[in-house]
């Protein structure tokens, strides 16, 4: 809920400043007034599965967001060393959640006894998220209009 009310923020603060978004587009022709932010690494895309076994045994923020979503049609597991990494108040509420919506969260030796037709197995010292999103856009932007001062 407080991520929504984040992401409306922006939304209703790019919309004031008149910045045009435009998502899925090639970079073809940027005249001098534009900034073009392109991701430097994207989360992994999200698969709908029906009628599996799932593992998750990955600290990546995309596949704990879509346990909530694999679970409404799947058995999903997801291990302990997954969730690791979370501060300890986010760890706790996310297994709270989990367990509100049939994710069994397991240990890592546990996992070794699923016989899962789909594992998420990937692990990442750093990821993609909304921090590192502002900062580098707020570098862009900072540097954009320093170059301009200038010119």
């Amino acid at each position: 809920m407080e991520f929504l009310q984040l992401l409306n923020y922006y939304i209703d603060e790019l919309k004031r400043l008149n910045v045009k978004i435009r998502l899925n587009t090639e970079v073809k022709d940027c005249d001098t007034d534009c900034i073009w932010a392109v991701p430097e690494e994207t989360q992994p895309r999200f698969i709908e599965y029906r009628g599996l076994k799932i593992l998750i045994d990955s600290n990546l923020y995309a596949y704990q967001d879509y346990a909530f979503e694999w679970v409404r049609h799947n058995e999903v597991y997801i291990t302990e060393r997954s969730l690791r990494e979370l501060d300890l108040a986010r760890r706790y509420l996310l297994i709270r959640a989990y367990e509100g919506v049939g994710v069994k969260v397991i240990s890592d030796k546990e996992a070794g006894s699923i016989k899962a037709n789909i594992t998420m197995r990937e692990f990442r010292r750093d990821q993609p998220n909304l921090g590192k999103s502002i900062s580098r856009g707020y570098w862009l932007a900072r540097n954009y209009i320093l170059t301009k001062i200038t010119q």
